[in-house]
């Protein structure tokens, strides 16, 4: 799941195991750990590549973002109770141009609509 930051100088990357996310710096062909033993997903980069923001999941599952320089973790936004949904099941995280996350919400199928389109 390499993810290319937006400057072009850093490639986020997951380790072999799954369980660490790492950082290759391309100018200093240098790697280091992002963050460890967590069950971190869909990883975005924001617009400034000083952050990434991941999907946070388990009981408390929420979008985090962590600072590139140290590691440093925040929650941006709980996800408790959101139903979230993708294809076939795979859960989708984003951002946008401003960095506010975007999920994929399932509300359901008990509101159908149509449109009568009418050609001249």
């Amino acid at each position: 799941m390499p993810r290319w930051a937006p400057d072009g100088n850093l490639i986020l990357g997951r380790s072999a195991d799954s369980l660490s996310l790492l950082i290759f710096d391309v100018p200093r062909q240098t790697w280091h750990e992002l963050g460890r033993g967590e069950n971190f997903g869909y990883a975005n980069w924001s617009s400034d590549s000083r952050f990434v923001y991941v999907l946070r999941r388990g009981n408390e599952p929420a979008i985090e973002r962590i600072r590139v320089s140290d590691g440093n973790k925040e929650t941006v936004a709980s996800l408790t109770g959101e139903r979230q949904t993708g294809f076939r099941n795979a859960i989708w995280t984003g951002l946008t141009p401003d960095n506010d996350p975007l999920i994929l919400r399932d509300v359901g199928t008990e509101e159908l609509y149509s449109l009568n389109v009418s050609v001249h």
